[in-house]
């Protein structure tokens, strides 16, 4: 396969020209399954140190639980109005069990002894055993914003709208979720559609000139 590396560019700058961090969806307008299912592919597939993945995505259909959420989500429409909605959660037992796990399952994918990755699994106890369980959740939290930029740019290259969402109150969401018994503490939202009378889409965008954002040193 010979890829135009000059079309490949012209559509991630396109795509990032075009998106936004959409605020009114069309409740009625839901993603076609298998666009849906690139999104949610990027996330999964995405970066992460070790490749432990110590996150998780829950998606919410349930229209009672949305109602809920948009009561600790400060009153944010797109919690209920987006046809798409998913919350990303940090583990909270990013443990030896957790890492033996991964291990585990590596060995299981790429057909070796679990003996043979002693190294790489003391490497990663090594890496978390100095963080206190609050920290070893931040950590985690920071790894999921790595999906969750792959999930925005895949969203826009297949021009679905996105909307990544901070502002909710964590320890509401995770008791009307009951994160709790699956071992995970939200960290932010997706909201997945397609807009509809969105003013925000329509301004222009404002970012610092290249030469301000990029430093050499």
């Amino acid at each position: 396969m010979t890829t135009n590396i000059s079309e490949v560019q012209k559509s991630i700058s396109d795509a990032f020209a075009w998106r936004s961090a959409v605020k009114s969806f069309d409740p009625e307008r839901a993603v076609p399954s298998e666009l849906l299912e690139s999104i949610l592919e990027a996330g999964r597939m995405s970066a992460t140190a070790f490749g432990l993945q110590p996150f998780r995505l829950v998606e919410v259909k349930s229209t009672d639980l949305r109602d809920k959420l948009l009561e600790v989500s400060y009153g944010q429409r797109q919690v209920v109005d987006a046809p798409h909605f998913f919350a990303l959660c940090a583990v909270t037992n990013l443990d030896e069990k957790y890492v033996r796990t991964y291990i585990e399952n590596i060995a299981k994918t790429r057909g070796v002894q679990v003996e043979d990755l002693k190294g790489f699994e003391d490497s990663m106890l090594g890496g978390i055993s100095y963080m206190s369980d609050e920290q070893k959740v931040a950590w985690s939290a920071r790894q999921s914003y790595i999906a969750l930029g792959a999930m925005l740019e895949t969203a826009a290259l297949l021009e679905v709208d996105a909307g990544p969402m901070e502002g909710f109150m964590t320890d509401k969401v995770d008791e009307i979720l009951s994160l709790a018994n699956h071992n995970l503490r939200s960290v932010a939202y997706i909201t997945l559609g397609y807009r509809k009378d969105d003013k925000y889409s329509q301004m222009k965008k404002v970012r610092l000139p290249k030469e301000e954002f990029v430093l050499s040193v």
